[in-house]
């Protein structure tokens, strides 16, 4: 775990996964990262392409060390979206303070909550929104 960390490569390939796989799967992208973003601006607009796109994709990142990871927090959206229309498609946990928050019997638990906390909103707001393009279709 060292040199640069960039993330629109990784995530470029799961948009071409997704699209290969077609409309019907979900595709969950789990990052585990120690340092801060080097591509930020790159990885933004990989994220706008999948909401542009409407694909069937969540990326959950997981921050481990003691780095800032301020733009972790900024890909994922809660506060502000990354772009006008941009839905939000980004968890960001930092396993340190999962770890800080959690009685040491329950850590595995309390994580697996933490991550996983968005994407049944996201699944459902997915497939939500291709009924309707659906239904309008018909």
């Amino acid at each position: 775990m060292m040199g640069p960390t960039n993330f629109a490569g990784v995530i470029g390939k799961a948009i071409e996964f997704a699209q290969a796989l077609g409309e019907n799967k979900y595709h969950l992208l789990l990052i585990l990262t120690d340092g801060e973003i080097h591509d930020m601006w790159e990885t933004q607009k990989q994220i706008e392409r999948i909401s542009n796109l409407d694909l069937p994709i969540s990326i959950v990142i997981v921050g481990l060390g003691n780095e800032d990871f301020a733009n972790m927090v900024k890909l994922d959206g809660d506060d502000v979206a990354l772009g006008e229309g941009v839905r939000d498609y980004v968890q960001f946990i930092k396993y340190s303070e999962v770890v800080k928050r959690s009685e040491p019997n329950k850590i595995k638990e309390n994580l697996a909550a933490v991550l996983l906390e968005e994407i049944p909103g996201q699944v459902m707001a997915y497939f939500s929104r291709k009924q309707s393009k659906s239904a309008e279709a018909k």
